[in-house]
């Protein structure tokens, strides 16, 4: 409902509910909330939008005769400026949005035992720094080589060399070495670019809780969280790995929320100029899975 405090501000109550929503919430075994959009346009230019919080269920009287007076619903109310005082004689169109957001519990496990405030502090002085490892982009971060041996497999040459090179970023690196010495998993909880990243290495070198933790990090957070980059990298890792259907899923639908992001991907670049063939098997398998998972 659309209430004018004046000709250019208004105020919107918003209620979500009904059959659907109740039914869905039942079935649901885990919190629930939503969010609603509101755009209103005249002549093909933005009157006013709304973008509602994050709204959880609540108990809602309804008025209407003979119905069942409580439900549950979503409700908000919201102030809006008007760019254009509303006319009754003209035609508006309106776009409303619903999105559900299914809240997740993270839950990491198989975590390895690390020393806490001890071992950040042993990692960020650099104590006892008798090996290195080097990024894609050439930087070197030092390491102790008994602390990363003991989670990451090297053949002789670089157990002699105390060297290992990695295909991850500086910052992948940054992230491994935190794991690694005190079980810390604030950066991959910040960017999927990151949280791909060592998913990837804790796969290949079957590093102890790590690729089972990026599982269940890039499972439980939100599309809009991922960067576009990220979002190609793993469905063309879940291509190659068997197993991995939920994470194939997820990477579809953060997919689908970024077409407009693709134009500014360097990784999809990349493959059109290196392996174009690949390109266009995998745009024709995303809009063909897609159009089946939602029709």
């Amino acid at each position: 409902m659309v209430a004018f405090v004046s000709d250019t501000c208004a105020t919107v109550d918003l209620l979500v509910g009904g059959e659907f929503f109740e039914e869905f919430l039942g079935a649901c075994q885990e919190p629930v909330k939503v969010k609603v959009g509101l755009e209103i346009e005249l002549e093909d230019k933005s009157l006013f939008s709304i973008n509602s919080k994050e709204m959880s269920p609540c108990v809602s009287i309804r008025k209407t005769p003979g119905t069942n007076p409580k439900t549950l619903a979503f409700e908000d109310k919201l102030k809006v400026e008007v760019k254009k005082p509303i006319r009754t004689d003209l035609a508006y169109r309106g776009t409303v949005t619903i999105e559900m957001l299914v809240i997740r519990k993270v839950v990491i496990s198989d975590l390895p035992c690390g020393t806490g405030i001890l071992g950040q502090r042993i990692l960020e002085n650099k104590v006892e720094s008798d090996f290195s490892i080097i990024a894609d982009d050439g930087t070197r971060l030092e390491c102790n080589k008994r602390a990363l041996a003991a989670m990451l497999q090297m053949d002789c040459k670089e157990s002699r060399e105390k060297v290992i090179k990695l295909n991850m970023s500086a910052k992948g690196v940054e992230a491994l070495l935190k794991f690694i010495y005190y079980s810390n998993l604030d950066d991959p909880m910040k960017t999927s670019n990151i949280a791909f990243e060592l998913l990837e290495i804790g796969h290949q070198y079957e590093i102890l809780g790590l690729e089972n933790a990026m599982r269940n990090i890039l499972l439980g957070q939100k599309c809009e969280w991922f960067e576009i980059d990220a979002v190609v990298l793993l469905y063309l890792w879940t291509l190659k790995v068997d197993g991995n259907e939920d994470l194939k899923w997820k990477a579809l639908l953060a997919f689908k929320l970024k077409p407009d992001e693709l134009k500014s991907s360097r990784v999809f670049d990349k493959l059109l100029k290196e392996d174009p063939n690949s390109a266009k098997d995998l745009f024709a398998i995303c809009l063909k899975t897609l159009s089946c998972y939602w029709t």
